[in-house]
């Protein structure tokens, strides 16, 4: 049974440090020492630190956004439509209509206004000798929607797009139209006019691969003499 240490000496031998004893009150209530506060010369040399906010932090305290800004307004306040051509049989429409020219569109409408909607109006634009553009097809489109991809079946064709808000009737009242756009071809180009120059070097191995191949001749004995080092990649043309 170990016995029990009657010094004052810890465990490693040397004297304990008795404890300071807390200062009581009179009733035996202990005492609270006051901290001390930071000065100057405490806090002399440290940065401050900086609060991060977020993103809905700022949302929720309702801060405006500085001009770095990288969210784009939905509304520019302007009736206005374009038109662009994705591929030969694709065209992509997106626009704007202001609730002014929609009011005009349901003042003209009169009481057919409340069953009218808004229809996207597809033209195949014709050239200035051949007039007005010709009418292919309506898109019935809900009214919150700004943007619509159109299906055309003719290549290397001229198109253009009407906002239409059109009531049961027939009637329409034409709110925005596109500008004209022209699909690519979906085929090579037939112009041989243009002819263009082959390099000096790729000219003289061709012309030569074209003589082995009509004497029986490989292409590895073809390749041999010819002067690679003038390619990069060391391989030839």
């Amino acid at each position: 049974m170990p016995r029990k240490r009657t010094d004052s000496s810890g465990p490693s031998g040397k004297p304990r440090t008795p404890r300071a004893r807390k200062p009581k009150a009179a009733d035996g209530a202990p005492v609270r020492t006051p901290r001390p506060k930071k000065t100057a010369s405490r806090s002399a040399g440290k940065a401050p630190v900086r609060k991060r906010t977020s993103r809905h932090t700022l949302k929720a305290e309702g801060v405006a956004r500085g001009p770095r800004s990288w969210e784009l307004p939905t509304r520019y306040g302007e009736t206005k439509a374009v038109l662009l051509a994705r591929d030969p049989y694709w065209i992509y429409a997106y626009w704007e209509v202001t609730p002014e020219r929609l009011s005009e569109a349901r003042a003209f409408l009169g009481e057919e206004q409340e069953r009218s909607g808004t229809v996207l109006r597809v033209f195949q634009s014709a050239g200035l000798e051949e007039g007005e553009p010709r009418f292919l097809y309506d898109v019935e489109v809900k009214p919150y929607v700004t943007s619509w991809y159109l299906n055309v079946h003719r290549p290397d064709t001229a198109y253009l797009v009407e906002i239409v808000q059109r009531a049961p009737s027939g009637r329409a009242f034409m709110m925005a139209r596109s500008n004209a756009v022209t699909t690519p071809r979906d085929f090579a180009t037939p112009s041989v006019e243009k002819k263009w120059k082959v390099p000096e070097g790729i000219a003289r191995y061709f012309q030569k691969e074209t003589l082995a191949q009509q004497n029986g001749v490989s292409s590895a004995q073809t390749a041999e003499g010819f002067p690679f080092e003038r390619f990069p990649s060391g391989k030839g043309p």
